[in-house]
């Protein structure tokens, strides 16, 4: 009994600081994902459930003051047709640290202050709990607890659309961060 999930993840991380005040940092991820619910009430239920992706980061910071950082993810999803399977989803952003300027170290005031921004693409492949929606959903009509194709026609439970692909969302992000006395933390976005 219960249900059982496969999931695979593997990653490849970098990070290093030269002259101490260039860091870099890189990450490569990739991951798998299958589902199989122990109690299918149809055949569509007794189909595992499959998600593939890639994603990566690189990332840039001169003197912990500015910062740069590029994401992207791939992802790949069972829900659509061969062709629109996989959806590339990039993002990035942006940071200023304005206590790291030598005008403002050690401030007894203003212990932290950064400024932000991020753009990126995001993607939703979940269309409540219907699956493969780029193909028709036929079914047989029954006869006595039995089908008799001869007799009875074919319903059309639902007709499917090959090119449906990724929902996709851009997100746009501005903000602050800042400290005071070392106390009190504030975030606004």
């Amino acid at each position: 009994s219960g249900d059982r999930r496969l999931y695979i993840q593997a990653m490849i991380n970098y990070n290093r600081t030269f002259n101490t005040v260039h860091n870099v940092s890189g990450m490569f991820l990739y991951n798998q994902d299958q589902y199989n619910g122990n109690a299918p009430e149809d055949l569509i239920e007794s189909l595992p459930q499959r998600k593939q992706g890639f994603a990566g980061r690189v990332t840039y910071a001169y003197d912990y003051r500015y910062m740069a950082e590029l994401n992207f993810g791939y992802n790949g999803s069972e829900n659509f047709a061969k062709g629109n399977r996989f959806g590339f989803f990039p993002s990035g952003s942006l940071a200023f640290v304005a206590t790291n300027l030598d005008a403002l170290k050690n401030n007894r005031v203003l212990s932290y202050l950064k400024f932000h921004t991020s753009y990126g693409l995001v993607g939703n492949d979940n269309f409540g709990d219907d699956r493969f929606l780029y193909r028709d959903y036929l079914a047989s009509a029954a006869s006595n607890g039995g089908i008799n194709y001869l007799s009875k026609p074919i319903d059309i439970i639902r007709l499917g659309n090959p090119n449906l692909t990724w929902e996709k969302s851009k997100i746009f992000n501005v903000g602050v961060d800042f400290s005071l006395f070392n106390q009190l933390s504030v975030g606004v976005e």
